[in-house]
């Protein structure tokens, strides 16, 4: 476990060294053997984790050995934040197999971590913004397992592509269901901050005009509410 929360490079293949140890001595591993493991290639930011973490899901079935829920989600994550191009495939495929092959329940982490692949993706088949949104709408919103961090993400997938329009669009449909009273929807200085950085990246003459009025709505809130997060 050291050697997984070391953040080294090279902290998989020690774990892998012990692990390969274990079965030497007769000791075989468990769930927990592979969380760690799992945890040492995410933590190791290599290009490659998020194959080598498959690896071990496969390595996993093949040993009988049940995955948890943390563990998909981690694994999910781990595509999410990798730079393959695959990643948005990869998510949902293994959204799909924690669901209809270990029938796993979800939470609302696992399904912002499907998010993030989406929304960071550019593959034009599976990822970007406009999948992002429909997963969030047709799958995230319809089992009420959302929250602000979805939201946010998928602000930020559009703002990342200088789309202000679609990020604003997005803004109102996040502050409709907040006054909905739906729990745990509430935007944040992230979210209008996020908007305000779509302005910024896109192309539109009234961009700073649209982006001033957001800010002055963030000061409004605040001065009405001494709410800090906004």
């Amino acid at each position: 476990k050291a050697w997984a929360n070391s953040h080294c490079t090279h902290a998989p293949s020690q774990a892998q060294r012990l692990l390969r140890s274990m079965l030497q001595h007769n000791i075989q591993p468990d769930a927990v053997t592979f969380s760690i493991l799992l945890h040492a290639y995410v933590k190791s930011n290599h290009p490659q984790a998020p194959h080598k973490a498959m690896a071990l899901l496969h390595q996993m079935h093949r040993s009988n050995i049940q995955p948890d829920l943390i563990f998909f989600s981690t694994l999910i994550a781990a595509w999410a934040k990798s730079s393959h191009p695959n990643s948005a495939k990869q998510a949902k495929s293994l959204l799909h197999t924690m669901e209809h092959h270990y029938n796993i329940t979800v939470n609302v982490q696992t399904y912002n971590a499907v998010l993030l692949a989406l929304a960071r993706s550019s593959d034009p088949t599976h990822g970007g913004p406009a999948a992002a949104e429909q997963f969030l709408t047709r799958t995230m919103l319809p089992s009420k397992k959302i929250n602000t961090v979805s939201y946010n993400t998928l602000i930020d997938s559009y703002s990342r592509v200088g789309d202000a329009v679609n990020a604003h669009r997005i803004l109102h449909t996040f502050e409709a269901h907040s006054r909905d009273c739906v729990k745990d929807l509430t935007p944040n200085t992230v979210t209008y901050s996020t908007v305000i950085k779509a302005y910024a990246n896109s192309k539109s003459h009234n961009a700073p005009l649209k982006a001033m009025e957001i800010l002055n709505k963030m000061e409004s809130l605040y001065q009405s509410t001494n709410d800090t997060s906004v």
